[in-house]
């Protein structure tokens, strides 16, 4: 091959990856340019009121202090018998019951909380929790109670196992807002701005950006269960995920996963089988070494034989949440803003 062929060559791998990469950071823009003209005009005419949307979106973001009616759970655990899991189940149980807001130790659950185990001591978004944990929730306060002390709640099975816990209802419940940074830079922007960053985030648009495509099928000996899900998110969260969704079902701050059967899991009430297609936005490579940490969630996968693949994507088109069968989990009616 002559030497001006090989540098035409080279010139035209260089001039194709650039491309690439910035074709998909064009694409972003051009989408978030377009939607912020159609909000613009869409206020002007009076379609759209930014300042009471944008208030509501905070509110589900966790920006806001919030009171309402709900529940308390009180738990003693002298044994530190408390793990990560637990607690993550224990929210998805509250979430899944209509919870329009948690806090775990007067620490907001926000989309983008999670919690892993140093020892005996659990961290919740890096602030450490334990014993005695309190757990308040905002929402139907009879509902709420009913469904965590039902017979098979997971409530239970933790008092079987020696652990108190006492739950009561509340007709005045306060949290604050999360000391998390939700969205980068958010108190930078404009008005217009932090309404189309906040429906993006909160998921009542669609999310673009680059990140990861993770299919995960479970051996023919084994299912997958919501519970490996959950801690799935969980682990995206902790490597700094914006925005999930699984099987096309967006994952939001008081979205729940339940388990049906073998075969089928509910994730925002809406049925989903594998093979397990798990999309998310945020650093890739944060994203890559949170997954490849030894006792995360896929490795353990890989461990018990599941076939899973993960790529890199420089364009992810997330759709915005949809509601499933039972509440619309961006809709809330029982919380506040505390009256000053």
């Amino acid at each position: 091959m002559k030497k001006n062929e090989v540098k035409f060559i080279c010139i035209l791998i260089v001039f194709t990856i650039l491309f690439y990469i910035f074709s998909s950071y064009f694409r972003v823009n051009i989408y978030d340019f377009s939607t912020k003209i159609q909000t613009f005009f869409s206020s002007r005419n009076g379609q759209i009121d930014i300042n009471s949307n944008l208030q509501s979106n905070e509110m589900l973001l966790g920006l806001y202090d919030v009171t309402g009616e709900g529940i308390v759970i009180d738990i003693n655990d002298g044994k530190d018998l408390i793990h990560q899991e637990d607690v993550i189940i224990m929210l998805d149980e509250l979430k899944n019951a209509g919870a329009e807001a948690i806090c775990v130790n007067n620490i907001r659950i926000t989309s983008k909380s999670y919690l892993y185990c140093d020892g005996s001591v659990i961290l919740l978004d890096g602030v450490k929790i334990g014993n005695p944990f309190c757990i308040k929730a905002i929402g139907n306060s009879e509902v709420l109670y009913g469904a965590i002390c039902r017979n098979k709640g997971y409530i239970n099975t933790l008092r079987d196992d020696g652990i108190s816990i006492d739950v009561n209802t509340n007709e005045n419940i306060t949290m604050s807002k999360t000391n998390l940074e939700i969205i980068k830079d958010y108190d930078k922007y404009s008005t217009l701005d932090k309404y189309i960053l906040s429906n993006k985030y909160v998921g009542k648009s669609n999310f673009y950006g680059s990140g990861l495509n993770i299919v995960i099928e479970p051996p023919k000996d084994s299912d997958l269960t919501a519970v490996t899900l959950l801690q799935l998110i969980n682990d995206l969260n902790s490597a700094g995920a914006n925005a999930i969704n699984i099987n096309n079902q967006r994952i939001v701050c008081m979205s729940d996963i339940m388990d049906i059967n073998s075969e089928y899991v509910l994730v925002n009430s809406i049925p989903i089988s594998a093979p397990y297609t798990v999309n998310v936005i945020g650093n890739t490579s944060k994203l890559l070494e949170g997954l490849s940490l030894e006792n995360s969630t896929i490795s353990k996968l890989y461990n018990r034989n599941y076939n899973i693949e993960i790529n890199s994507c420089n364009f992810i088109n997330l759709q915005k949440y949809s509601k499933g069968r039972a509440q619309d989990k961006l809709i809330y009616n029982y919380m506040n803003i505390p009256e000053i």
